[in-house]
């Protein structure tokens, strides 16, 4: 199991990949944080080679506010959808 520092050092690793790219294009008004992420994760997968996936230790709470704090324009809702059970 991975400790929290490890953790922190992995996510400063994700983000330091992430500074390199333009994200703007995949946040678009009323997308999901969720697709964002896949969207990323899609298309940066193979040019990251630090781990098997992109968001390894960062969660999509971590990921709004690394692209909130990066991006002044960036803002995010929450939206709740009820479903069919």
């Amino acid at each position: 199991m991975m400790t929290l520092a490890e953790s922190l050092e992995w996510q400063a690793k994700e983000k330091a990949f992430l500074d390199t790219k333009d994200l703007k294009p995949f946040i678009t008004k009323d997308k999901s944080i969720y697709d964002i992420m896949e969207d990323i994760e899609d298309a940066f997968q193979d040019e990251y080679q630090e781990e098997v996936f992109i968001f390894n230790c960062m969660d999509h709470y971590d990921v709004i506010q690394y692209l909130q704090n990066r991006y002044d324009d960036v803002k995010f809702y929450t939206y709740e959808d009820e479903r069919v059970r």
